[in-house]
């Protein structure tokens, strides 16, 4: 039976919040790994909405068959691989018994020293002992998925977790970067693809905000491709700022944790710090680059070769068959019909103006997306339910 377990948590009883938690490397463990799933899977395990993600998921479960490449096309999207399953049986903490660990609410993470939590004690002005409690709890499975449901919406989520405070916080305003201007991973030198793809974008003229794409596959297949990317990888991606605060202190914390000696194995932090995907998830449309692991004799199942549909021209190389398709603001996609325009489109404008508000008030714009694009709609479509308008609009 494996040992529970347990967090030392230090609360502010005249606030009713937790200044910081003391850990082992254990619990530390389980931070780390939230780094390592898909979006798509941290969607699919917490059931928690954020930014327009929730949207890309329903769409590839509301697409018809025909669309994809193949059944294991969809399957690839709605359940993506873990790329870092084999570490995460052992991720390379150090063992030693003397180091001990201070989270702080919204999640970074040192090394635990007097120093340390006398800074943070002053930083949230505790200045009288009878205001602090020492509270001990055991980490159960389902406090492990509450936790990371609610830092996906939450500054607190060591707060609303363990004191039971809840305050909804959905709608926080996120530090995002202007629009096809993401602050991007420093250690890499950006390189504009000569490949780019195109599409019209429909525009509201009154409030300069975007009323739905027409794109073909190309479009729909890099969208898709965000459920497949470990979160990990998209905060270095977006150069540290993913607009998800307790997640980009996480990773942030990691290379200070590494300097300061806490893993045994530096090489495989570098790992989870450089995620990758998993085998043949690399589409040959994404114009993310991100590297794929390599694949296996075991791993070279027939029945999802979507290498293979490189060869076949109506594929398009990627998770769609090649089609056209229409993107709402809020990444709703379809495949152009009457009841896109009904419940997709036309829904947007619900605000009692009825049809007769478009009518002159649309403009077609054709729009170029090219790397510095592409990360500006992924880096929206977590933090925004205005995708299409906060990445591709405004700017010049």
């Amino acid at each position: 039976m494996a040992m529970p377990v347990k967090l030392n948590l230090f609360v502010d009883k005249a606030c009713n919040r937790i200044v910081y938690a003391e850990s082992d490397e254990h619990f530390l463990d389980i931070l780390l790994s939230f780094l390592t799933h898909p979006l798509g899977s941290i969607l699919r395990l917490t059931k928690q909405s954020f930014g327009s993600m929730n949207n890309l998921l329903e769409s590839v479960e509301s697409l018809d068959n025909v669309c994809f490449n193949s059944e294991a096309c969809r399957s690839m999207l709605l359940c993506p691989s873990n790329s870092a399953s084999h570490l995460l049986s052992s991720l390379p903490i150090n063992y030693d018994n003397m180091i001990k660990f201070m989270i702080s609410d919204d999640l970074f993470v040192s090394k635990f020293s007097v120093e340390s939590a006398i800074e943070q004690l002053s930083k949230l002005d505790i200045k009288q002992r009878s205001c602090l409690e020492s509270v001990n709890v055991n980490i159960t499975p389902e406090k492990i998925v509450e936790l990371l449901k609610r830092l996906l919406v939450s500054d607190t989520p060591l707060t609303d977790v363990f004191l039971g405070i809840h305050e909804e916080k959905d709608n926080l305003p996120v530090d995002i970067q202007p629009p096809l201007r993401p602050k991007c991973d420093e250690t890499e030198t950006p390189t504009e693809s000569a490949r780019k793809i195109t599409l019209k974008l429909h525009v509201k003229e009154d409030e300069e905000t975007a009323f739905f794409a027409e794109a073909d596959n190309d479009f729909a297949d890099l969208l898709f491709g965000f459920l497949t990317y470990p979160m990990g990888a998209v905060i270095k991606k977006l150069g540290g700022h993913s607009g998800i605060r307790c997640m980009d202190n996480l990773y942030n914390s990691v290379e200070a944790l590494k300097t300061a000696n806490c893993f045994n194995n530096n090489g495989l932090i570098g790992k989870l710090l450089d995620q990758k995907l998993p085998p043949f998830f690399d589409a040959e449309n994404q114009l993310i680059k991100l590297d794929e692991e390599t694949q296996t004799r075991r791993q070279l199942n027939p029945a999802i070769p979507r290498r293979g549909f490189k060869d076949d021209p109506s594929t398009g190389g990627g998770y769609l068959r090649i089609s056209e398709y229409v993107v709402t603001d809020n990444l709703v996609i379809r495949q152009p019909s009457s009841d896109m325009i009904l419940t997709g489109i036309l829904r947007k404008d619900d605000a009692g103006k009825g049809i007769d508000s478009l009518k002159g008030g649309i403009h077609v714009k054709n729009v170029e997306i090219g790397e510095h694009e592409a990360l500006a709609l992924l880096h929206a479509s977590i933090t925004s339910e205005n995708v299409l308008t906060d990445a591709l609009l405004g700017v010049e």
